[in-house]
């Protein structure tokens, strides 16, 4: 697993030999960026279900000024700190051991907002009320997008709230779908 772009494009990520952690696919996350790009420059990002944090630390290679990681499972929260560090990435990372419900209503009740929110829980653990819960919580900024990474197999709603699905692509068994 490798950065794909920016300032640590070719970099490889150390990840964790565990069925705990599924990281993103090379082709499906340089798909995800390929879509967000226009946004990612200067972004405040928050990557739940972080795992190696591939996904945060991609988006701080790409430009984003800021990324907080949140995982529950501590071996994960390790391998984060280990590539944040590797990669000079103190500075504009925040690094949380907590579950994704946790980390939105603590982030909902400090007024914290996002501009991109990256959601891609083990697929079996998938819960609708993360979505949810950072609409109740409103954590996305007002041009902000939250990209949920599942199963292709798996149906996800196409409104939750006042979030709705705008964009959604099959990889395989992997699909993304993006929320705003």
């Amino acid at each position: 697993m490798r950065v794909i772009s920016g300032t640590l494009r070719g970099r490889n990520i150390v990840s964790l030999d565990s069925m705990q952690i599924r990281p993103t696919a090379d082709k499906v996350k340089e798909a995800l960026f390929n879509i967000i790009q226009a946004i990612v420059a200067d972004a405040t990002v928050l990557d739940l279900y972080a795992g190696t944090g591939a996904l945060g630390i991609e988006a701080l290679s790409r430009g984003a000024q800021k990324a907080i990681f949140i995982d529950s499972f501590r071996d994960a929260i390790s391998v984060i700190e280990t590539n944040v560090k590797n990669f000079e990435l103190t500075k504009n990372a925040k690094i949380y051991n907590a579950t994704a419900l946790e980390a939105i209503k603590r982030f909902g009740r400090e007024g914290v907002k996002f501009d991109i929110i990256f959601l891609d829980p083990p697929y079996e653990a998938y819960d609708k009320n993360v979505l949810k819960e950072i609409e109740v919580n409103a954590i996305l900024s007002d041009k902000g997008i939250v990209v949920l990474e599942h199963d292709a197999e798996v149906e996800v709603d196409e409104t939750i709230d006042n979030l709705k699905r705008f964009y959604f692509k099959k990889y395989g068994r992997n699909a993304l779908s993006f929320y705003r």
